[in-house]
C-alpha cells in the first residue's frame, strides 16, 4: 500500500521508496528508510497533503510524494 492511501492514525512500516533521483535521497535522509516506523498524523481534505511522523519528527508531504513510499500497516492487535 502507498503511504498516501493510509488512514489517519495508521502506524506503518516502510517497505520501499520509488527511486526518483534526488527526491528519494531526501526522503531517506528524513528517516523514510526500509523498516522505519511512520505514522499518518493528519490529512488535508482538499489538497491531499499529509502530516507524517517519522524518526521523531513531523513532516508535511504532498500526496504525490507520499505515493512514492510503499508501506505495510503495522499489526497493533493484542491477543
Amino acid at each position: 500500500m502507498k503511504l498516501s492511501e493510509a488512514a489517519v492514525g495508521s502506524s506503518c512500516i516502510v517497505q520501499k521508496i520509488e527511486n526518483v533521483g534526488d527526491f528519494s535521497v531526501k526522503l531517506k535522509s528524513f528517516g523514510f528508510i526500509f523498516g522505519a516506523k511512520v505514522s499518518v498524523v493528519k490529512k488535508s481534505a482538499f489538497s491531499g497533503a499529509l502530516v507524517v511522523s517519522a524518526s521523531g519528527c513531523l513532516y508535511a508531504l504532498r500526496k504525490e510524494a507520499a505515493a512514492l513510499i510503499e508501506v505495510d500497516i503495522e499489526n497493533t492487535s493484542r491477543r
